[in-house]
C-alpha cells in the first residue's frame, strides 16, 4: 500500500495498526516510494449492509 502511495495514516486505519509500526516495518525492510508522486488510488470502503445490497 505505502508504494502505492497510501498516506501511513490510512494504512494504519485499513489494517488496524499504528501508524508507527508501518514507519517502522518500511524503515525495517528498505522500502521505498517509486519518484511518480503525480498517482493517487482511490479506493470506497463499504458497510456490510452496502456490501449485501451490490
Amino acid at each position: 500500500m505505502y508504494v502505492e502511495g497510501v498516506t501511513l495514516r490510512e494504512i494504519e486505519r485499513i489494517l488496524g495498526v499504528s501508524h508507527v509500526s508501518v514507519m517502522n516495518w518500511i524503515k525495517q525492510y528498505g522500502i521505498q516510494r517509486p519518484e511518480q508522486l503525480e498517482y493517487r488510488p482511490t479506493y470506497k470502503v463499504f458497510t456490510h449492509a452496502e456490501l449485501l445490497d451490490f
